[in-house]
């Protein structure tokens, strides 16, 4: 019997933790959604490696909130705020490839 290829049904879950960090993919879905209570969006890429899921934050939704499916998008994580609240606002540059 010849060996199968296996592959990763669905999208896996990224998040950009350090600065610089970098995901690039086609856009295919776009979701709203909402979390604690915050209305958002899940977008879904296609690259190389296989589908990918993230949730939005204000500066990815205000990106990405009306761009065409099948866009080239390179998320990079520029830096980390910490609010007088607590709350760390991560703050991100949005790139497109044509």
């Amino acid at each position: 019997m010849a060996d199968q290829k296996k592959r990763i049904l669905g999208a896996q879950f990224i998040k950009l933790l350090n600065e610089q960090d970098k995901f690039r993919g086609i856009l295919t879905k776009r979701e709203a959604m909402m979390v604690q209570g915050n209305s958002t969006y899940r977008y879904t890429f296609d690259n190389a490696e296989g589908r990918f899921a993230m949730l939005g934050t204000r500066e990815i939704d205000d990106a990405l909130g009306d761009v065409e499916m099948g866009l080239d998008v390179e998320i990079t994580l520029l830096s980390e705020e910490v609010m007088s609240s607590g709350f760390t606002m991560r703050h991100f540059l949005i790139e497109a490839y044509e």
